[in-house]
């Protein structure tokens, strides 16, 4: 059972008792017949947890992590997949980009995707 710090209302005297589970809902009288008000410590004593699953640890990894994610995108940001750079239409390969617009254009398919293409393959 733990020691609990008490003041007194009345005549400002401290004591420290031992106090059950069950007599904590109960009030404290001093002698003087005042009410004892429990006290609670100016600071509580620090406690450093150390291991994987320790919140400070996994803050520490997660920032990693998370820095480590932007430099991927951010490496990755103009990374083109090599399978979009053949020049292509209905899977069928093209020699260029025009080659695909024009076969698409035959067919009313949108080619302002592969309009880009060609801008990129000109320069």
């Amino acid at each position: 059972m733990p020691f609990y710090k008490f003041i007194c209302e009345v005549c400002e005297n401290t004591e420290e008792r031992i106090l059950s589970c069950s007599d904590k809902d109960n009030k404290q009288v001093c002698n003087c017949g005042g009410e004892l008000i429990r006290q609670f410590p100016d600071s509580f004593p620090k406690v450093n947890l150390k291991g994987y699953n320790w919140s400070g640890k996994a803050i520490k990894e997660n920032g990693f992590r998370k820095k480590r994610q932007k430099q991927m995108r951010e490496k990755t940001k103009n990374h083109v997949m090599p399978g979009s750079l053949t020049p292509n239409y209905k899977g069928d390969v093209c020699g260029s980009w025009e080659e695909a617009a024009t076969l698409a254009k035959k067919d009313g398919v949108n080619t302002t995707q592969m309009e880009k293409k060609i801008a990129q393959e000109k320069k």
